[in-house]
C-alpha cells in the first residue's frame, strides 16, 4: 500500500500509474475537494478556475489522459502583459545584446 499525500494533479497521476501496475494506493487530501491548482472555487453561484494554465502542456500523453478522462477543451492562449502603456506578449522575455 502506497500513500499519497494530495489530491492534485500530481497525486492524481501517482495513484493512477500505481493503479496501472496493480499497486494499491490511498490519497490523502487536506481540502474537501480533489484537483489541486486544476480545481475550482464559487463566488456567489459563481465558479471560478483555481490556475487553468496548469493544465496547458505540450505532452501527448498528458494531453491524452485528459481527453479521455474527462470532457476536455482545446484552447489556445494568446496572453498580454500591460506594462507602462504597452501590450507585450506573453511570457514577457527581456532580449540582452552580445557585443
Amino acid at each position: 500500500m502506497r500513500i499519497i499525500l494530495g489530491a492534485g494533479i500530481s497525486g492524481i497521476s501517482a495513484e493512477y500509474h500505481l493503479r496501472k501496475k496493480g499497486i494499491k494506493s490511498i490519497i490523502y487530501e487536506k481540502d474537501s475537494g480533489w484537483g489541486g491548482l486544476c480545481g475550482n472555487f464559487e463566488i456567489d453561484g459563481f465558479r471560478f478556475d483555481k490556475a487553468i494554465h496548469l493544465s496547458f502542456t505540450g505532452n501527448a500523453y498528458v494531453k491524452e489522459l485528459f481527453a479521455n478522462s474527462c470532457q476536455y477543451h482545446v484552447h489556445k492562449p494568446e496572453p498580454y502583459n500591460y506594462y507602462k502603456n504597452y501590450w507585450l506578449k506573453h511570457p514577457a522575455r527581456n532580449r540582452s545584446r552580445t557585443p
